[in-house]
């Protein structure tokens, strides 16, 4: 089961109890917080949908899924830090539309947003499909994805989110472009270590040709913690991938180019 916080955010503070050898951590959850929820915990790949909505309908969607550096479609990373398959990057990419998980999460929004209750704007929904296909909602907010979900839907669509909204809510035209869709895009985080940060070499990373974009809020000589949130970053990396196989062969790439140019203390 999944035993998480009422009042936060992400995954943070979230526990996954496998067994009743976990149970000693639900102790300790309820010291530090008034409320928790219990939920059931299922097996499978974490999505999000991105939609835009004009006068009550939806007039676009586009659907991502979450992966680790370590081959997990989750946003509940390994801390150990002596682990060899230890969370250090965090992706996020679109998938192909023909693909048939794109296929279920749009019929899924589709049916979730049948009569919605606004008539203009754009929306972010979670979704679980676990192992036999099925899809599970979430959670949903009535605004725009964060971190870089608006640029990766920009390059592949190519057009802005929070410009569609804001057109569409003050009754303003907006057409979404005829675009050709010839690539997926994913953005990266760059997770911390629990060390000082000695050296970030950023114009090496921004020179990669597999990289379109790198932002970074590294400071360096700060002592970091392990990250508990993909938002718990040092850095990001815009990247374009032609399938999900090569989005998989691209984060290795890019997992494996930030650890040659990171160095955090011993």
């Amino acid at each position: 089961m999944i035993c998480k916080p009422i009042n936060e955010a992400g995954s943070l503070d979230v526990l996954y109890i496998k067994d009743n050898t976990d149970l000693g951590e639900v102790k300790g959850l309820l010291k530090k917080y008034d409320q928790i929820d219990i939920e059931e915990f299922i097996k499978g790949r974490l999505f999000h949908v991105d939609g835009v909505i004009s006068k009550r309908k939806i007039a676009f969607v586009s659907v991502s899924m979450y992966l680790t550096n370590d081959g997990k479609s989750t946003t509940l990373f390994n801390q150990q830090s002596d682990s060899l398959d230890v969370t250090r990057t965090f992706s996020d990419f679109t998938i192909n539309q023909n693909s048939e998980e794109f296929k279920n999460l749009a019929s899924e929004t589709n049916k979730l947003l049948e009569d919605p209750t606004f008539d203009n704007g754009t929306v972010h929904i979670e979704y679980i499909i676990d192992t036999n296909g099925k899809a599970y909602f979430i959670e949903m907010g009535s605004r725009t994805g964060g971190m870089m979900i608006a640029n990766t839907i920009e390059h592949k669509f190519g057009f802005v989110m929070n410009e569609a909204s804001f057109k569409l809510q003050a009754n303003i035209p907006f057409n979404f472009p005829d675009k050709k869709i010839d690539s997926e895009y994913g953005y990266m985080t760059i997770l911390p270590e629990n060390n000082k940060l000695i050296k970030f070499n950023e114009e090496i990373i921004r020179e990669n040709p597999d990289v379109i974009q790198l932002e970074s809020n590294a400071v360096i000589g700060h002592d970091y913690q392990l990250a508990t949130e993909s938002t718990s970053r040092i850095g990001t990396i815009l990247f374009s991938a032609k399938n999900v196989a090569d989005v998989k062969n691209k984060i290795n790439n890019l997992t494996q180019l930030i650890d040659k140019n990171i160095v955090w203390s011993t």
